[in-house]
């Protein structure tokens, strides 16, 4: 666990999660399932799918980003949940203070 030994030790950081998952069944899955949630948030005109950045490993979903409003992250957890193939959909999602 070095890595997070590492990302401790740098400046600013405020909690450090590690996110394991046990095998990569199929590149092709994951690919697609990605590919359906930021077609989803392209789709959305109230959404700005560059502000989040979406990873699927062995069907876990991981979101990662920052948004203006709450409801915002609710619609793209929605998004993800419904993309069909995910196991778990694990949001890294803040709200940017107005």
């Amino acid at each position: 666990m070095e890595a997070v030994a590492v990302a401790h030790r740098v400046e600013g950081v405020k909690r450090v999660e590690t996110y394991f998952v046990p095998s990569r069944p199929s590149w092709a899955s994951d690919f697609t399932i990605q590919m359906k949630i930021n077609a989803w948030m392209i789709l959305d005109w109230n959404l700005k799918a560059s502000q989040v950045s979406t990873s699927v490993l062995a069907g876990h979903v991981v979101l990662v980003g920052v948004v203006d409003h709450a409801d915002k992250v609710k619609k793209i957890l929605d998004y993800a949940r419904a993309t069909g193939g995910g196991v778990v959909v694990k949001s890294f999602i803040q709200v940017a203070p107005s």
